[in-house]
């Protein structure tokens, strides 16, 4: 657990960093407040459109082989079948 904890913080430290050069060098004409809102937007809809792709993705990935025919649910073996990551048919 530290170490996750150790690895994101050193993410968030390297985007500040990347941030505040991003800001100094290529759009410095441009007031901190504007600068700040842009990015915000931005950031925003890439991590949307981030985990609406990982959505898609975890949904295909898990996605049951369809055989056919109906699969009955009513039994406990059948229900925890569908459960498992890697069912059996």
């Amino acid at each position: 657990m530290g170490f996750f904890i150790i690895t994101i913080d050193f993410v968030g430290y390297v985007g500040t960093l990347a941030l505040l050069l991003f800001k100094e060098l290529k759009a410095s004409h441009i007031d901190w407040a504007v600068f700040y809102n842009e990015m915000s937007v931005f950031v925003g809809i890439t991590c949307c459109i981030a985990f609406a792709a990982a959505a898609v993705y975890v949904m295909k990935a898990k996605k049951i082989p369809d055989t056919g025919s109906a699969r009955k649910v009513n039994d406990m073996n059948s229900y925890n079948e569908l459960l498992t990551s890697n069912p059996t048919i």
